[in-house]
């Protein structure tokens, strides 16, 4: 009987069209591993990512530090002012990491400057994307609250009430898992396709239904796993004496790289993970329509 040969040419991440498509959570953990030793990457998360993240986390120390026992409203309008500005300031990041992860995915070069200028061109269309999560988090949060006081109320025992704060724990951790999942591929679909905002939601869910199954082993690993190791190490930092100013300079650091190396592996696997869904062999190649997307770039092509 003959086999079927996949004569596409590789990717530039070494893959084959028919491997690509085939590509599941741990070999997604392998492919992040290795682009992430390559210069553009490497590039973007030590130019680009940890000088933000260390300058988030200092702010956000200094900020905690001068906070009394009873914070006034001066002080909590400013620490919301900063997780505003952190947010909106993030997606700079994100773009510059989809932008430079793409174009590894086509073969082609990538330097800093391309991937700087693009990010300035992605901001905005991944601000409203990202817009509409924030919707999202917000209304289950709502429910989430309401269910918990609802329960508080109506308990018949203490039993029922902890067991209703288990179930509505766990349907929070689900839908969580599951729109920060689509959120990746709606990032995706926003700075490789011509589709933003509600319409690339749209994209990302038809996108992700060809691998559903893969969604809990990849939030396992990309999300669960990474959570335990920063809590663990974040303890560990937290042990250590503040003796010096040097001492606290050092944790706030190590914070910042910890942080800088888990965001990026998220980032380029939720990349990864939307070109193992894209490719199909009854449909347009993805690396032909994206070329539409990163026109959509008016600073720098793809």
């Amino acid at each position: 009987m003959d086999v079927a040969v996949d004569e596409s040419p590789p990717t530039g991440l070494g893959l084959r069209r028919q491997q690509l498509r085939q590509t599941g959570p741990c070999e997604i953990f392998e492919q992040v591993k290795e682009q992430m030793k390559g210069p553009p990457l490497r590039s973007v998360m030590i130019k680009v990512a940890f000088p933000f993240a260390l300058l988030n986390i200092g702010a956000s120390v200094l900020l905690t530090s001068r906070i009394p026992n009873e914070p006034s409203w001066q002080v909590l309008m400013a620490a919301t002012a900063l997780g505003l500005a952190t947010s909106c300031l993030g997606l700079l990041v994100v773009a510059a990491t989809f932008f430079t992860v793409g174009r590894q995915y086509r073969g082609e070069k990538v330097t800093l400057q391309e991937a700087l200028r693009a990010m300035l061109g992605l901001w905005p269309k991944l601000f409203l994307t990202h817009l509409y999560n924030a919707g999202f988090m917000f209304a289950i949060a709502t429910v989430t609250v309401a269910a918990s006081i609802s329960v508080i109320i109506n308990a018949s025992s203490d039993a029922v009430k902890y067991f209703a704060f288990v179930v509505i724990a766990l349907f929070f951790i689900i839908l969580a898992v599951v729109l920060q999942t689509l959120l990746l591929f709606a990032t995706a679909v926003t700075c490789y396709e011509k589709t933003y905002g509600w319409a690339a939601y749209k994209q990302a869910q038809k996108l992700l239904q060809r691998k559903w199954n893969s969604v809990p082993l990849f939030a396992l690993i990309f999300y669960v796993l990474p959570v335990i190791c920063a809590t663990i190490t974040s303890y560990k930092l937290k042990a250590v004496p503040k003796t010096s100013l040097w001492m606290e300079l050092l944790r706030i650091i190590s914070y910042a790289f910890l942080n800088t190396w888990f965001d990026q592996q998220l980032l380029v696997s939720g990349a990864l993970f939307y070109f193992s869904c894209s490719e199909k062999s009854d449909e347009q190649n993805v690396s032909d329509s994206m070329e539409a997307g990163y026109h959509s770039i008016p600073s720098q092509e793809v």
